[in-house]
């Protein structure tokens, strides 16, 4: 792992919370925190949203995916990360969706009007749970409080939204141009960064579910990445994809690609 990246990220969240990250005591439930990663199909593209091209082009047959941290109560999400050991990839055998009045984070989504526009919604970022300024993600399968949108008949009953307050990401040495306005991208990668809360992020309901990515595309998705979770009594355990290291805890719901979902 390149330590000088990882030991920074690692340090701060420590500092943050007043733990040394010399002490380790992960309990056996510690291990199990990382219930699983969830891919949800959140829309698939219809004749009417390709018609509409303000903004940008949205490709015939397209899939918007939701990617879930789904954790047990009481943990939270501190960092999503790649390594040069452990590299994190988003990627599509054809292109990510982006529209012009987009953002690169849910968070950083201009307002809720915004978002009410044209395939805004359908736009690819990152995040840490949040949809726009004041929506947290909800699986649509959890969503009960209805709906805010009039113009996606797929989203007239749920959307996938819960208004509460926000965690707002940070960002640590990425190259987010793959995510930006009409760029054309195959893949949103970093082999020494991660986005980030130091607060820690929790799902929008009980079961503890965070939103850390959304993105469209027609082709085949796939992903892989590794992630920092802070425990109940203060420590921070990390879940990797691939090749795990010391104490770290590999979990094989972190690799994933659309040929297999249903």
């Amino acid at each position: 792992m390149k330590q000088s990246f990882l030991f920074v990220i690692v340090s701060l969240i420590y500092i943050n919370i007043g733990f040394s990250q010399e002490t380790h005591t992960f309990t056996e439930t510690d291990k199990k925190a990382l219930e699983k990663i969830i891919v949800e199909k959140y829309y698939v593209g219809q004749s009417k949203d390709v018609k509409d091209t303000v903004g940008g082009v949205l490709a015939k047959k397209s899939v918007t995916y939701r990617v879930y941290v789904d954790l047990l109560p009481g943990y939270k999400l501190q960092t999503v990360w790649g390594s040069e050991e452990q590299p994190l990839f988003f990627k599509t055998s054809t292109y990510f969706y982006n529209n012009i009045n987009g953002a690169t984070t849910g968070d950083d989504l201009f307002d809720t009007i915004s978002f009410k526009k044209n395939n805004v919604l359908l736009d690819s970022w990152i995040s840490m749970g949040a949809v726009t300024r004041f929506y947290n993600a909800v699986l649509l399968s959890e969503d009960v409080n209805g709906s805010i949108f009039n113009h996606k008949q797929a989203l007239l009953q749920k959307d996938g939204l819960q208004y509460r307050d926000v965690y707002r990401t940070v960002y640590f040495n990425l190259d987010l141009t793959p995510l930006e306005k009409r760029t054309k991208s195959q893949i949103f990668a970093t082999n020494n960064g991660a986005w980030a809360n130091f607060m820690g992020a929790q799902g929008a309901t009980p079961e503890n579910r965070i939103l850390i990515a959304q993105f469209t595309t027609n082709g085949e998705f796939s992903f892989e990445c590794n992630i920092q979770v802070g425990t109940p009594a203060g420590e921070a355990i990390q879940f990797v994809a691939r090749n795990p290291q010391g104490e770290q805890v590999q979990h094989q719901s972190l690799i994933f690609s659309s040929k297999h979902l249903k």
